[in-house]
């Protein structure tokens, strides 16, 4: 009886010795992991451009901009910030208030340049986008782009159609309604929005929000004040 009690002994203890080593293998991958990880990440963030940094060389379609586009501040400041934009897109929400703050602080210092890279995989991104372009053809394009990036929740998570929300703007903004739904589906407005989107592709824009700074791409910047330092940057180059 001792002795079957010996051995049962004995096999749990190998048994015991094997799960540690298991354990102890287990450990040492899950160290190398996390290394090689670490490693990577430190790779990637080494590699990554930092914010704002200038990512390629001036267009000269940045810089000779036509007074038809749609401009904010300065039609002739030595600064000219083009972004091209998706109204649907989050990110794009998201710097909404930033160049809103800039254009306050730079004034006629800088000139911002609007144009539209609907996304395909939004829904309601085109539509938006001849909604400011028909309300600019009755001189408040601003107003509603304003409007559009204030109320981008309520029409972009609409299921359906987004349009009476847009038609609810027009005729908040005070449009001639029926021009304003007549210009939404003309041909003239389709073209707009399209001639912006074939010009972002042949820049290599290829998401949103896309700037350049006089002329040259940049990479997104980190919030405020980093767009900020970049846009004085490029003013005192001008100079």
């Amino acid at each position: 009886m001792a002795n079957k009690k010996q051995k049962e002994k004995a096999r749990v203890s190998k048994e015991e010795r094997k799960a540690q080593r298991a354990r102890s293998r287990m450990a040492l991958w899950t160290s190398v992991i996390a290394g090689v990880m670490a490693v990577v990440i430190g790779v990637v963030w080494i590699a990554a451009p930092p914010s704002g940094e200038v990512a390629g060389r001036p267009d000269a379609t940045l810089t000779e901009i036509s007074q038809d586009e749609w401009i904010k501040g300065n039609p002739n400041a030595p600064v000219t910030l083009v972004e091209y934009s998706d109204f649907q897109c989050p990110s794009c929400g998201t710097y909404y208030p930033l160049l809103k703050e800039l254009n306050s602080e730079f004034n006629d210092r800088l000139r911002i340049v609007y144009r539209h890279y609907p996304l395909g995989f939004h829904a309601h991104a085109e539509l938006a986008a001849q909604a400011a372009e028909a309300a600019g053809k009755q001189g408040k394009f601003w107003q509603m782009h304003d409007l559009i990036f204030n109320q981008q929740k309520d029409w972009s998570e609409k299921v359906g159609s987004a349009r009476p929300l847009f038609v609810g703007y027009a005729r908040e903004l005070g449009l001639d309604m029926e021009r304003f739904e007549a210009d939404l589906d003309s041909k003239e407005v389709r073209q707009a929005v399209e001639a912006d989107r074939r010009s972002g592709d042949r820049l290599g824009v290829d998401g949103t929000p896309t700037f350049f700074l006089n002329g040259v791409k940049i990479q997104n910047p980190r919030g405020y004040n980093p767009f900020k330092n970049l846009i004085e940057k490029a003013m005192t180059d001008a100079s």
